[in-house]
């Protein structure tokens, strides 16, 4: 029997799919990192009082804008100049990681320049607004957090630390006490979930400098949850928690 030539191969239509898939990802990723410098660097000439290759002298000694340095606290743009660019960790965003450069400002005493970017990025941010969206989002319908992990894993965001998560979540700044009657959630949902603490046992002993250090027992705590939930909207929020000692009477009336 012939063997089939080479050019009638059969073509895997859906591994060549995924890898344009890919490479168009990453290609608008770099182009949204690329804009996203430009806007940097448009804010840093705002704040500097002029574009690139333009004398400090022909800026005016009064003129003050949002840049601050953080040694000797000017704000005349004058005394101001461009330090280069500073890589940043990629921002994690729905579309994937975008990469960028941050613009440097440095004072005439040499100090950094303080600059607010209008809330495009903040200090040590790696998570994007629209990723903690999503991340809410998810939280809002009481899925744990190793689910929340999982669903982000499927997609271009990527697996998420489950500390992490929890650090965005948080759920005791946005819950609100004076709830409107009608938000009030027609069935209401309440459990405990033991978890183990550690806790000063009453005991002491030293240290290798003799010092008098408390010693640490593991204790079975529950958190008590109360959890509202909306059938007809297919909504679930947690509304209450509180640590107690035991899940006896006193604790659940302690609790509401």
């Amino acid at each position: 029997m012939a063997s089939i030539p080479e050019t009638c191969a059969p073509v895997n239509a859906q591994a060549l799919f995924e890898t344009q898939l890919d490479e168009a990802v990453q290609s608008l990723c770099q182009t949204i990192g690329a804009r996203l410098t430009a806007v940097f660097v448009a804010i840093v000439n705002h704040v500097l009082g002029r574009r690139h290759h333009v004398r400090r002298i022909k800026v005016s000694k009064r003129l003050r804008r949002e840049g601050k340095c953080c040694r000797c606290g000017s704000m005349k743009s004058r005394r101001f100049s461009r330090n280069g660019f500073r890589r940043r960790e990629p921002l994690i965003t729905i579309w994937g990681a975008v990469p960028f450069a941050l613009p440097r400002v440095r004072c005439k005493c040499g100090g950094s320049v303080k600059i607010d970017f209008g809330g495009l990025i903040r200090p040590h941010q790696r998570i994007g607004d629209d990723v903690d969206a999503q991340i809410q989002r998810l939280g809002g319908i009481a899925a744990s957090l190793r689910q929340i992990s999982a669903l982000l894993g499927q997609t271009r965001i990527g697996p998420l630390a489950l500390r992490t998560l929890t650090e965005r979540l948080h759920l005791l700044t946005d819950l609100d006490p004076n709830r409107e009657a009608e938000d009030v959630p027609p069935v209401l949902q309440v459990d405990a979930v033991w978890i183990t603490l550690l806790r000063a046992n009453g005991r002491l002993r030293r240290d290798r400098k003799g010092r008098k250090r408390p010693i640490k027992g593991r204790f079975k705590v529950p958190i008590m949850i109360a959890m509202g939930v909306w059938p007809d909207r297919e909504r679930r929020e947690i509304l209450l928690w509180h640590i107690g000692e035991n899940e006896g009477t006193e604790e659940w009336v302690k609790m509401f």
